[in-house]
């Protein structure tokens, strides 16, 4: 993150295990930095990802906003902070991200297909797919849970995210 000042702290308590999206769009013209930790104190505390401009609409560019893996049961400490110690109202939002459950590729082609399968939440408007940190997709339904990602080379790797949508705010990293 950048220089945090005016700190306010949560804790929250992961419900499943998997990736969780911790951001502060809609905080109004607040300069936000987040920083996530683990630990029973401030001076025992483990960073386990920080961040200070998130990109986030509607809201201003410098919100903070973070993915991570949570684990059911760990109770995460969210630090958020004004940056150079500006302050203003803030709004803490955390979204439990779809998880993709499938992985199949396709074989016997020098440019092959992956297809994406994940479980949806109904909270959601839509979603779209990342592939190695670039958007490959249009909105796709909120009834969606499946992707083709298409025009692969063999033996190459690949990373994909599930990005939720919904129309109270959006955010990018």
């Amino acid at each position: 993150g950048g220089v945090m000042q005016a700190t306010v702290w949560w804790k929250w308590t992961a419900p499943i295990t998997g990736y969780v999206q911790i951001n502060t769009a809609n905080s109004g013209n607040t300069d936000t930095d987040l920083g996530i930790y683990t630990g029973s104190s401030v001076t025992g505390l483990t960073a386990i990802i920080s961040s200070e401009d998130g990109y986030c609409t509607p809201g201003p560019a410098w919100s903070g906003n973070v993915i991570f893996n949570a684990i059911s049961g760990t109770t995460y400490n969210i630090q958020v902070g004004g940056w150079l110690g500006r302050m203003g109202s803030i709004a803490l939002n955390v979204i439990e991200l779809p998880k993709i459950t499938t992985l199949i590729a396709s074989t016997g082609t020098a440019t092959g297909t992956i297809a994406l399968t994940w479980s949806g939440s109904a909270s959601q408007q839509g979603f779209y797919v990342w592939q190695d940190g670039a958007k490959l997709s249009t909105l796709l339904a909120s009834s969606a849970t499946s992707y083709t990602a298409t025009g692969l080379t063999s033996g190459t790797t690949h990373s994909y995210q599930i990005e939720p949508y919904n129309t109270t705010y959006t955010c990018s990293i």
